[in-house]
């Protein structure tokens, strides 16, 4: 649920809002807290989890208002979550200001110039060139600002969004017991065929765990893909030793592993043995793809060796502009992109469809793993097909607030 934002002029700063109101701009700025509750406990080999606290920036013109929802796991440097509340607040107050002092060059024509003018601003300010804690910030200013314009021009803020083939959508499942993990997975083929599966560094769970799932699924006799992250909690040795097990575990099953996301840990260099662990997925037919090691265009180069695509998260990257650049970067390397989603509600999946159009697939569950009555806007504006586990745009659709009081 948002809490109340209260409306303060530029060079204040509060635990609950920042604003521009005072400052003689025509936008103004809030920024409120999301508390989201999770429909079950979170467990990555990170953390475990049962709520979250996103950051709401809203921008508002006098007649309509964007908005840009800020993903914020546990703050955890080494899985690249460099941000909490507070350094989303700091980076709308900072920009805020920069704005107030530039205001001699704001146009005073229409919505659209000025909301232009507001992103020249910010990508002055703050050019999304390097890991910090102010790519999150930088990501809900540009997205409530796009947000804001797309009222304006009817269009989505990337427009190939509305002629895009669909995509697979992936829905994850945390780690657990066997048991509630194979449960977990049979119940999520009501929404798709794609399923991702977070995995700790421990080899006999793991296998526990995949006998267990695969076992399950075989009595469904659906097609199922599926993606293993990792989350940088493997060795190569492990690596290697689970691609003999899981391709002897699949054999004559209808399932099939795509995607082993972030095994290796995140500091650089790495030891030569993950090279080797590429060429061997890859010869077996599955991709490794860079994720806690992937936020912007500077680590593209020291992953080559490793990987054989990114996932690319928004709030790491900071924004859609830079994350669509980052994923144009990544393809003339040939690489394959997927377009990874924080946990949040509807719009922030909204923002990251953004990005499907440059991707193979997605995590597009960030919403469905939170209670609907704890979103501020648990409305999507696409189309999730659950026939085939795919999203598609769904323009019509405006997202509506649902605020509890």
């Amino acid at each position: 649920m948002a809490q109340a934002a209260r409306p303060l002029s530029s060079t204040q700063s509060s635990t609950s809002d920042s604003s521009s109101g005072g400052s003689g701009l025509p936008l103004s700025f809030t920024i409120s807290r999301e508390v989201l509750f999770l429909c079950k406990t979170w467990t990555t080999s990170h953390a475990s989890s049962t709520s979250r606290t996103n950051a709401l920036i809203r921008v508002l013109d006098g007649w309509n208002t964007g908005v840009g929802e800020v993903g914020l796991p546990p703050k955890n440097p080494s899985a690249g979550y460099l941000a909490d509340y507070d350094d989303v607040e700091a980076f709308l107050s900072e920009y805020v200001a920069y704005c107030a002092d530039k205001r001699d060059g704001l146009p005073k024509d229409d919505p659209t110039t000025i909301i232009k003018w507001y992103l020249q601003q910010l990508y002055c300010m703050e050019p999304a060139q390097v890991r910090s804690a102010r790519t999150f910030g930088r990501c809900g200013v540009e997205m409530a600002l796009l947000d804001l314009q797309s009222l304006y021009t009817n269009t989505p803020p990337n427009p190939l969004v509305l002629g895009m083939d669909p995509r697979p959508a992936y829905y994850t499942v945390s780690i657990d017991t066997p048991e509630e993990m194979a449960k977990g997975t049979v119940e999520a083929l009501q929404l798709t065929p794609f399923i991702k599966l977070k995995m700790d560094g421990e080899e006999s769970p793991i296998r526990a765990r995949l006998t267990a799932i695969v076992k399950a699924l075989g009595s469904t006799g659906r097609d199922v893909t599926l993606c293993i992250d990792a989350n940088a909690s493997w060795s190569p040795q492990l690596a290697l030793s689970f691609l003999v097990w899981i391709q002897q575990l699949l054999k004559g099953t209808s399932v099939r592993l795509y995607i082993l996301e972030q095994p290796f840990p995140t500091s650089f260099p790495l030891s030569a043995e993950w090279k080797e662990v590429a060429r061997e997925y890859k010869a077996a037919g599955v991709l490794i793809v860079a994720d806690e090691s992937m936020a912007v265009s500077s680590d593209l180069q020291q992953l080559l060796p490793y990987v054989h695509g990114v996932n690319i998260k928004l709030e790491k990257a900071g924004g859609y502009r830079a994350a669509a650049n980052l994923a144009q970067l990544a393809k003339e390397q040939g690489l394959i992109v997927w377009t990874g989603t924080m946990v949040g509600s509807a719009q922030i999946c909204w923002q990251a469809v953004q990005l499907l159009p440059f991707s193979v697939a997605g995590d597009m569950d960030g919403y469905l793993l939170t209670t609907r009555e704890s979103q501020s806007y648990p409305k999507p504006r696409f189309h999730w097909e659950k026939q085939t586990g795919t999203i598609s745009s769904h323009p019509s659709k405006r997202i509506q607030m649902n605020i509890k009081k």
